[in-house]
């Protein structure tokens, strides 16, 4: 926020897709040093109907969190993201308005579920953007620091175990792909899963040339994308 990534975009486009077909979307939004929010850089149309807030929490990696979150089921990356205001702020925006569906960006929001399920009644929605495990066990075989290695292991395991609670924690379950789809359904067979892939209008006129064309849409500030290239 504002859309400077797959990520964003991928909400972005859920959020339309929402409102072109009647919902009424309230966004509550958390912001990061990393996605900060600009709102001259937002469309004012947008904050107004999506009833758009935020609120900021430093999700920086620091030693102390990490020493503090060796012990804890909790994966760190997830930890970063949670805070007790913005569990306050989901407290009171639940207590004044009654949702039918909440969906849950990813994951890393899943720290959350408890608070909505003690004040709501709407149903849950897990919006799944990556297999996020798997990009962890990836960079850990790639790693040739023994340190870093050592901590990729320990953070994919974790991930791992994490993430099926939140596939089998949130039955119903939006994919950003088919194998991802897959992946899913082997952890939780009844999961209701519904594929939703992020669609790309076309970037460029068809080259006229014979020689193949690739394209590269993503942020080169997160490292799996900068491993695969």
């Amino acid at each position: 926020m504002p859309t400077v990534d797959g990520g964003c975009k991928a909400m972005l486009q859920t959020t339309e897709l929402l409102q072109s077909l009647g919902f009424e979307v309230h966004i509550f939004s958390i912001s990061t040093r990393k996605h900060p929010y600009i709102e001259n850089e937002i469309n004012r149309n947008f904050i107004t109907s999506t009833h758009l807030e935020h609120l900021f929490i430093d999700t920086s990696i620091t030693v102390g969190g990490l020493i503090q979150n060796f012990f804890s089921d909790v994966p760190y990356n997830v930890a970063r993201f949670y805070s007790q205001d913005a569990a306050l702020a989901i407290q009171n925006k639940l207590r004044k308005h009654a949702f039918d569906i909440v969906i849950f960006e990813s994951i890393y929001m899943c720290e959350y579920i408890p608070v909505i399920q003690k004040y709501s009644d709407a149903k849950l929605v897990l919006r799944s953007h990556n297999i996020e495990h798997l990009l962890w066990e990836s960079r850990m075989k790639e790693e040739k620091n023994p340190i870093k290695k050592l901590y990729s292991y320990m953070l994919s395991n974790k991930l791992k175990k994490y993430e099926a609670k939140c596939f089998l924690q949130l039955e119903n379950i939006l994919s950003i792909s088919r194998t991802d789809e897959v992946i899913i359904r082997k952890i939780n067979e009844k999961a209701n899963t519904f594929n939703l892939p992020f669609l790309v209008q076309e970037v460029a006129q068809q080259s006229q040339k014979s020689t193949p064309t690739f394209y590269h849409l993503g942020a080169m500030d997160w490292q799996p994308n900068i491993d695969c290239i």
